[in-house]
């Protein structure tokens, strides 16, 4: 796995309060870099990982630069002159998240081809506006840049600019295409297509949600020729919601296939049952059959690996579902591949059209068991208390251990989501509210359901109260009778003596039957 550390975000506050001086930073990793990291400081010139003051810049042959832990920078600038014809790639891996800053403007694909991946696990964002091919390549070389979410989450807060056409004579078209394959991409200004003969948005199993009410301008774009927002390459058709402020666009594959990973987790190994709609016969009321091919490999000529589970004409004919058998196989979780191929014209054996090669992953992780959130505890408003989530797994695959509340009073630390969370196992809480409140710790192995226990933390106004109340102490020290303000105060000291001597000897028995006090 590229992944090496835990997700961290990193604050916009950052980027936006910065006042260092801006200088530049070039991506200097070999071809062929083993270890090309972001985080690498002998991999940038001059060297030095990047800070909120650098202006980041891919313009030179290296080798693809992975992040996987958090970064930030100035300027984010990939694929900013250099050879004509070398693509620059940064990747954004699991566990990793890069906040990029400035004054302008990002890209990806500035006058030459790049490519920048958001993998699962990963994280992007951008405070001022991107652009996927943002200026026009040099004369006789148009380029194509590539912006791919891939399971991970990308927010741009500005507009999202796509391709550049150029003038004819001096400078070259940039192609821009941006693929939502899964995770989500959020763009708060506009959708900006600068070549849109070439230029694109598709999207698969991800979502791109827009602020403000777009969905008139996507119906456009959908129907544009050539479309400037496709679903699955063409084949799916686009939807787009408006609710709460906030434009959602989502595609819908033709067949609608289940399982599909990233989109539907890992499964339980075992038999599984893949689904499907079929094409709509080329002749209304006309049967359509299937081949269905499936196995650990995508390749339909590894028939070693990959074989169909049903074949027409034997089988196959309007059938939309199929039990296949998906034991764990080699390293966990495995990953297998499926493909519906279908007959619509009324035989089944010839015009077959070939469907995706879809996958999903299988594993024989157990859920995480005696899962513990520890012992009730007190305090008082301000101090913090330390947590420590216990629980027993078989350690198969990751688990994501996570602290969280339901009191907006509740700041975590370390802290994901403004410390509304806290995505690790040990944590701190610092309450500001008083009276009980309920912490949860999960457990989540991303494959069966969470488990999950809960702990109360009372909370009293200071210290002595926590003390007094709290823990039972004030039959335990009687000596304590006032502080400064009239009451106890958890600290024995010549004011409880002057109080105490003031009613020395004093002797209030009664000397006789008296009438009751009204």
């Amino acid at each position: 796995m590229r992944n090496r550390m835990q997700k961290m975000i990193v604050p916009l506050l950052v980027i936006a309060t910065m006042g260092a001086a801006v200088h530049a930073g070039f991506w200097n990793a070999p071809i062929g870099d083993p270890n090309n990291y972001w985080d690498e400081a002998g991999k940038w010139d001059p060297v030095g990982v990047p800070d909120t003051g650098t202006k980041v810049q891919f313009s030179r042959e290296t080798a693809e630069c992975i992040i996987n832990s958090a970064a930030v920078s100035g300027q984010l600038v990939v694929g900013d002159g250099g050879t004509v014809g070398w693509v620059h790639r940064l990747t954004i891996a699991d566990g990793g998240s890069l906040v990029c800053g400035g004054t302008a403007w990002a890209a990806s694909g500035y006058d030459r081809s790049s490519i920048v991946t958001v993998e699962q696990g990963g994280s992007l964002r951008s405070v001022m506006r991107f652009g996927v091919g943002l200026v026009a390549g040099p004369p006789d070389a148009p380029q194509i840049s590539y912006l791919n979410i891939e399971g991970g989450d990308m927010v741009v807060h500005g507009n999202l600019q796509i391709g550049t056409v150029g003038n004819g004579t001096t400078t070259s078209n940039h192609t821009g295409i941006v693929n939502v394959k899964s995770g989500t991409l959020h763009v708060t200004g506009n959708l900006e297509f600068r070549n849109p003969s070439v230029s694109f948005i598709d999207i698969a199993y991800g979502t791109l949600t827009v602020n403000g009410n777009v969905t008139a301008l996507v119906a456009d774009l959908a129907d544009n020729v050539p479309a400037n927002i496709s679903g699955f390459g063409g084949k799916g058709t686009v939807q787009s919601v408006y609710a709460n402020g906030v434009t959602t666009i989502t595609a819908s594959h033709p067949m609608d296939p289940w399982p599909v990973w990233p989109r539907d987790k890992t499964l339980h190994d075992g038999d599984i049952q893949l689904e499907w709609t079929n094409l709509d016969p080329n002749v209304p009321g006309n049967s359509v059959w299937v081949d269905v091919w499936f196995g650990t490999d995508p390749n339909k000529l590894d028939s070693a690996n990959y074989w169909k589970v049903i074949s027409a004409p034997v089988a196959g004919e309007n059938t939309t579902a199929v039990t296949v058998s998906a034991p764990v196989t080699g390293t966990v979780p495995t990953t297998y591949y499926w493909q519906v191929d279908s007959y619509i014209y009324g035989n089944p054996t010839e015009g077959v059209i070939e469907g995706d090669v879809w996958s999903f992953k299988v594993s024989d992780d157990t859920p995480p068991t005696n899962v513990s959130a520890g012992a009730n505890m007190i305090t008082w408003i301000g101090k913090h208390v330390d947590l420590t989530g216990t629980y027993d797994d078989d350690g198969k695959s990751p688990v994501k251990e996570t602290w969280r509340s339901s009191n907006p009073g509740v700041v975590f630390s370390p802290s994901d989501d403004g410390g509304v969370t806290a995505n690790s196992r040990v944590a701190t809480a610092t309450i500001n509210t008083a009276g009980p409140v309920t912490l949860v710790f999960e457990a989540d192995d991303q494959l069966n359901d969470p488990i999950a226990d809960d702990m109360t933390v009372t909370v009293y106004e200071n210290a002595c109260e926590a003390a007094r109340v709290g823990d039972n102490r004030a039959g335990d020290y009687p000596g304590d009778i006032t502080g400064p303000d009239g009451v106890p105060d958890c600290l024995i000291n010549l004011q409880d003596f002057a109080a105490l001597a003031m009613e020395w000897l004093s002797d209030y028995t009664l000397p006789g039957p008296v009438s009751m006090q009204p």
